[in-house]
């Protein structure tokens, strides 16, 4: 692992590459620095794996951990997740190869409204190309009630909830 501690860290869907069948799934990692982890291709299920992210981070962002926890950010495919806690104010996140006992590949301190905006974004991004593809896949707007986009959409609407009257 590098020692160096990078300040930028951004979730990343490839929505040109979304692909819909019993689950949407497509590329996704999380850029931290010039680090993609797990790695710049990583074919999981986004949609799944945001509104597990947004629901981990919106119970660090109330407070409801212990002193010196950190949430835990999985995808569904491999030994990968990432970390989170918090540190005065801001967020560390150290991402982790090897489940249970793993090693830390790279870690970054970020702005934490920062970083929960751009989860956010991403999952909306996501949920919009994902319910075209369902439409366009003749789904209708309520096929399918399994995908887990209305599941992301409950979570997204929490998180802006939180943002919004965090800015208040």
């Amino acid at each position: 692992m590098s020692e160096v501690l990078q300040n930028t860290a951004r979730a990343h869907v490839d929505l040109e590459n979304l692909r819909y069948g019993d689950n949407i799934t497509g590329v996704i990692y999380l850029q931290v620095g010039d680090v993609h982890f797990p790695e710049p291709d990583w074919n999981d299920f986004p949609v799944i794996i945001l509104r597990w992210w947004l629901k981990e981070l919106l119970r660090l962002w109330h407070g409801e951990l212990k002193s010196g926890e950190s949430i835990e950010c999985l995808f569904m495919d491999g030994d990968f997740y990432y970390s989170v806690s918090d540190c005065n104010g801001r967020w560390l996140i150290e991402c982790v190869e090897g489940i249970p006992e793993g090693e830390v590949v790279v870690k970054a301190e970020v702005d934490r409204a920062e970083f929960m905006k751009n989860v956010i974004a991403c999952a909306v991004q996501t949920l919009e190309t994902s319910r075209t593809l369902k439409r366009q896949n003749h789904h209708g707007t309520r096929g399918r009630q399994n995908d887990g986009t209305d599941a992301l959409a409950t979570m997204i609407r929490r998180g802006r909830r939180e943002i919004l009257s965090q800015a208040a």
